[in-house]
C-alpha cells in the first residue's frame, strides 16, 4: 500500500534526479570545449620542454615527463569540472568558467614561454619579469639587465634543470 508521504517522496526525488541530470548535461556541454583547449596548451608545454631538454643537452625520462603532464591534466580537468558545475549553478551568467579556463591557458602559456626561452640563457622568472619592468618602466639603466642573456646564465639554468630532472628518484 503506497501512501501520500511515500509519493510525494519519490515524487521529489525523480525531480531532483531529472535535475541534476540537467546540469550534468549543460556542464559537460560546456565542459568539452575548455578541455580541448586545455589539453592542447598542456600538450605544448610538453613539447615546448622536451624542445628545451634537448637544446640545453639535459637528460630527460620521457615517462618522468608524461607524467607531470598527466598529472598537470587531471589537475586542470577537475578545475575545469568544478567551474563549469558552479557556472551552470549560477545560471551562466558570470562567465566563471570562461575566465578560470583563460587563466589556467595564461599560467601553461608562460610556462612554454619560459621553455622556449630558457635555451638562449633567458630565464621567465617573476623576479626577471620585475626587474625588466622596473627597467621598462621604473628608470632603472639598462646596463642592470645585460647580464640576462650572457652564457654564464645558460650554465646556470642548465644546472638547475639538470638537478631537477635527474635527481628524482
Amino acid at each position: 500500500m503506497i501512501y501520500k508521504s511515500d509519493s510525494t517522496v519519490q515524487g521529489c526525488g525523480s525531480l531532483v534526479s531529472s535535475l541534476i541530470w540537467l546540469m550534468v548535461d549543460k556542464s559537460l556541454a560546456m565542459l568539452v570545449p575548455w578541455i580541448m583547449a586545455i589539453a592542447c596548451v598542456v600538450l605544448a608545454d610538453l613539447l615546448a620542454g622536451l624542445r628545451k631538454s634537448l637544446k640545453l643537452g639535459v637528460h630527460i625520462s620521457i615517462s618522468t615527463a608524461f607524467r607531470n603532464t598527466m598529472g598537470k591534466l587531471v589537475t586542470y580537468f577537475a578545475f575545469v569540472c568544478a567551474v563549469c558545475f558552479v557556472d551552470v549553478s549560477a545560471n551562466g551568467g558570470t562567465d566563471i568558467a570562461k575566465w578560470s579556463c583563460l587563466f589556467i591557458c595564461l599560467i601553461e602559456g608562460v610556462s612554454i614561454a619560459g621553455n622556449l626561452l630558457k635555451p638562449y640563457g633567458i630565464d621567465l622568472s617573476l623576479k626577471a619579469v620585475l626587474q625588466y619592468l622596473a627597467g621598462r618602466f621604473g628608470g632603472v639603466s639598462r646596463e642592470d639587465f645585460d647580464g640576462m642573456t650572457r652564457e654564464e646564465r645558460k650554465d646556470v639554468i642548465r644546472k638547475r634543470e639538470e638537478r631537477k630532472w635527474n635527481n628524482r628518484k
